[in-house]
Formats: C-alpha cells, sequence, structure tokens
C-alpha cells in the first residue's frame, strides 16, 4: 500500500512538473501614464451641454511615464474619430501609438458648453507584451473663441485603472496574513 501511495505521489509530481514547464508565464498589466495633446473638432447637442460627436485632427505624445515611457515626447498618435455618444460608435481603438492602444468602452463624463469640454470614459488598455489592462481616458479642452467655432486644442490622458492596483494590494495584504496565520 505504501508503494502504491508512493508512486501516485510521484506521477503527480511529474505531472505537475510537465505542465509548469510548458505553461505561457503570466504577462504584467499595464502601468504608468500617457498624456496627449491636439487639435480636434466637436459637435455640441442642442442644449450646448454635451458633446455628440469628436474628430480628431492630429494628437501627440505630451508625458510618457511607467510602461509608456519610450514613448518620445511629440510621437504622433493615431486617434479614431467618435461619430456618436449615445450609443458610443467609434470604427478600432480610441488610439494607437507606439504599440498601445485603447480601446474606449463607456463614457462616464460628457460636460461641456460654448468654451470648454470635459469628457471621461473607460475601456481596455492593450500593449504587445502586456496583458489587457483596464484603463480611463480624460479629455478636456478650453477655447475661450467657441468651441464650435472650428478647432480647438485638447489635452487627453490614459492610465490603468485604479481597481488593479487595489487588488494588487488586497493579494498582498492576505499573503501577509496568511504568513502571520503559519507563524502563530
Amino acid at each position: 500500500m505504501k508503494n502504491v501511495l508512493l508512486k501516485l505521489v510521484a506521477a503527480a509530481t511529474l505531472l505537475v512538473a510537465s505542465t509548469s514547464t510548458f505553461a505561457t508565464p503570466a504577462l504584467e498589466e499595464i502601468t504608468g501614464k500617457l498624456d496627449f495633446f491636439g487639435a480636434a473638432e466637436a459637435t455640441l447637442n442642442n442644449n450646448k451641454d454635451a458633446v455628440t460627436s469628436l474628430n480628431f485632427i492630429a494628437g501627440f505624445t505630451f508625458l510618457a511615464a511607467g510602461d509608456y515611457q519610450a514613448l518620445n515626447v511629440l510621437t504622433p498618435v493615431t486617434f479614431n474619430n467618435i461619430t456618436s455618444f449615445a450609443p458610443l460608435v467609434l470604427q478600432g481603438p480610441l488610439w494607437a501609438v507606439g504599440g498601445f492602444t485603447f480601446d474606449l468602452e463607456s463614457i462616464t463624463l460628457n460636460q461641456a458648453d460654448t468654451t470648454f469640454i470635459r469628457l471621461a470614459g473607460s475601456g481596455t488598455l492593450k500593449g504587445v507584451g502586456y496583458a489587457d489592462t483596464a484603463g480611463t481616458w480624460t479629455f478636456s479642452a478650453d477655447d475661450s473663441t467657441g468651441i464650435e467655432n472650428g478647432k480647438f486644442t485638447f489635452s487627453a490622458s490614459a492610465v490603468p485603472a485604479p481597481a488593479t492596483i487595489a487588488l494588487l494590494g488586497l493579494a498582498l495584504v492576505g499573503f501577509g496574513a496568511a504568513r502571520r496565520k503559519k507563524q502563530a
């Protein structure tokens, strides 16, 4: 009976060792912040208090930190226009630059008047060699001559969602509690 048990344990160990040898290492989530600036045109609703479409004319990187830091300042960014906000309609990712993209999935803030726009949204940050990462996007534009008088400049940011960082913190607390319990 003891030999059978030892053989089972040896077989299970070999199985675990063989599957873990071929396992793909887990990809890291994207960290850092990426800021943009550029020019765009917007259409406001009849009440002039929300954006109904947003057309990007040009966009460039401004500040890149964390996993984005290899991007140079003034790197051109490809933006896809938002042709409708309700429902949200755009073709492809909202932006793409240097192997990173952001798929905008929802708008969480849409405020405007004839001189400013404030937008925020959530979606998925993607990068070559990284795990898909929940992220947020913010957009702001101010133009005292009037947003609807033509082109205006904007600034925007993309950062990983804080929930990811909170989940990592919770896991570390759990490991610490388990270790204290084991030592007690």
